[in-house]
Order: structure tokens, then sequence, then C-alpha cells
């Protein structure tokens, strides 16, 4: 990974100060994408509704007339 610092392009060792904030970083991006994805899936789901017919052989149009 090559970084421009003033200028300057340099490549960073691995256990240099900036590759550590970039992985803290991306860390901290996955970690609030998850949480948002959960947050959606939950409420996605306390709004849908749930609905038991036991009919047999009956059309839809006759189960939901309009």
């Amino acid at each position: 990974m090559l970084f421009t610092l003033f200028g300057k392009k340099f490549e960073p060792k691995s256990g240099s100060r900036l590759v550590t904030i970039n992985k803290n970083w991306l860390k901290m991006k996955l970690t609030a994408f998850f949480l948002t994805i959960v947050c959606l899936q939950v409420s996605a789901s306390s709004v849908g509704q749930k609905i038991t017919i036991s009919e047999k052989t009956t059309p839809l149009r006759k189960l939901y007339p309009r």
C-alpha cells in the first residue's frame, strides 16, 4: 500500500501506526455496517404479519376478495 504525505511517496512498514489506524478504521466501518444490517433485519421481521389459512382446493380469488 503506497501513501503520499506532503508530496513524498512512501510505503509504511507492517507495524506502522498508519497501517494500524487504517485497520482499526476498517474494523469500525465493518462493525457499523453489520449493526445496521442487523437492525434493519429486526425491523423488517417485526413489521411483517403472519397469517395461517387451512383450506384445501380453494382458489385464491375466494380467499382474498377484492
